[in-house]
């Protein structure tokens, strides 16, 4: 995430979108509730979750890839990450040697998310994009980049 010239500029970059694409975020978000509520109907909140955990894998891939999500996609993804199990596993999931495709992925999922849905992504961008976190992970103090098991790392 490069630094911005004010702070007008970065609202600017994580500000909601509007428009005519806004309408097909909307019509995304209702799929993605109807099918939150489908998935709990046959399996309760954990084929939800689980569902989400595919999803968020499956994102950042993509964005490690150099590819993006569908609005349909990033619906679910913040709906998804409503449920903590699945916030917490994006958040272990994040590698400090893809900082730059992580900043992308939350301000894009943060930036398509309805009101109700922000707050996950949100907070994903802000540890991501925080100039503490990139002190940490380059071993200047200690780390708080989570590895695989979740768990917080330490410089050697």
């Amino acid at each position: 995430m490069t630094a911005l010239p004010g702070r007008a500029d970065l609202a600017r970059s994580i500000a909601p979108i509007t428009g005519g694409p806004e309408q097909l975020i909307v019509r995304a978000t209702r799929q993605a509730e109807e099918l939150a509520e489908r998935k709990r109907a046959q399996g309760g909140q954990r084929a939800v979750d689980e569902a989400g955990l595919t999803a968020v894998r499956a994102a950042i891939t993509a964005y490690r890839d150099g590819r993006s999500l569908s609005f349909r996609s990033h619906a679910w993804l913040a709906l998804a990450l409503t449920s903590v199990r699945v916030r917490d596993d994006a958040w272990a999931r994040m590698d400090p040697a893809h900082r730059k495709e992580h900043c992308r992925l939350w301000t894009d999922a943060a930036r398509r998310a309805r009101p109700g849905y922000v707050a996950a992504p949100a907070s994903l961008l802000a540890f991501t994009a925080s100039p503490c976190r990139r002190a940490a992970s380059t071993g200047r103090g200690r780390s708080s980049w989570p590895n695989a098991a979740g768990r917080r790392s330490s410089p050697a």
